[in-house]
């Protein structure tokens, strides 16, 4: 009797490493981002886009089993494995509460997103009620995302240009790195942040943007300057100020906030 008993944990394991050799691995574990074609996405676009070299475009189409440049039409699902594509743009540092994320523009899928999960272009982030989320974008700093908001990380148009988040509702705080403050480059944007009646473009170091129900936003430099822009004129936001823009009308002068918070990074 005590030798079955060995042999049935013995029998379990192998039967358990047998299904694991077998089981079909999830993307997320090979590092593997999935994107829907869009309408007027060629090849081309799609390899900028996506690949930290565009010119590896012929990898792709094989690692998709796709033999034509041709067949790429708009639906089809592609598959970029980690070693073809970009870097992250931002990645999940710390989540509390319900904070869910959905890849691209083409998918309409929500999932929990993870501690550390990286961010790519075209990937939308919202938060609940009570919930709050951490991104730490790539060579910036620190992104917090507060309650009932939701934005999306913008594609760059070049490798020129800084990371841009665009703010669809709610509310973020910024903290970008004050290891810039001493640099050569200290007058070129570190991060630009787009609302649907502003855009920020911050060499501060802290600052929050506001946007309410009418799309209207709020701008307030606790550290730093911030540059907002709005139809065509441009005011720079400082330290311990704030400028409010109105949907379809220019940012209103500078006023003084009358007790600047210290925003708090715990």
């Amino acid at each position: 009797m005590h030798k079955y008993k060995s042999i049935i944990p013995m029998m379990s394991l192998t039967f358990f490493l047998i299904l694991s050799l077998n089981a079909e691995p999830s993307t997320e574990k090979l590092g593997v981002k999935k994107i829907i074609v869009k309408k007027g996405e060629t090849l081309s676009v799609i390899a900028k886009t996506h690949l930290s070299n565009p010119s590896r475009w012929r990898e792709l189409l094989k690692y998709n089993n796709i033999p034509n440049p041709n067949l790429i039409r708009p639906g089809l699902e592609l598959l970029i494995p980690a070693h073809l594509g970009k870097e992250p743009i931002a990645s999940a540092d710390f989540i509390k509460g319900q904070v869910d994320y959905k890849e691209g523009e083409g998918s309409q899928e929500w999932n929990s997103l993870k501690q550390k999960q990286g961010l790519f272009p075209l990937d939308t982030v919202r938060t609940l009620s009570n919930a709050k989320v951490d991104l730490q974008v790539q060579g910036t700093g620190l992104i917090r995302i507060h309650e009932n908001t939701l934005v999306q990380i913008n594609a760059l148009k070049s490798d020129k240009d800084p990371p841009s988040i665009f703010l669809r509702k709610g509310s973020i705080d910024a903290f970008v790195s004050k290891l810039f403050k001493s640099s050569q480059q200290n007058q070129e944007e570190k991060l630009r942040i787009i609302t649907p009646s502003s855009i920020a473009g911050v060499r501060g170091t802290e600052f929050r943007v506001d946007l309410d129900p009418k799309d209207n936003s709020t701008i307030s430099c606790f550290e730093g300057l911030v540059e907002v822009s709005a139809e065509n004129k441009t005011v720079d936001v400082p330290q311990g100020y704030a400028t409010f823009v109105e949907k379809g009308k220019p940012p209103l002068e500078p006023f003084k906030i009358p007790d600047p918070p210290k925003i708090s990074k715990e």
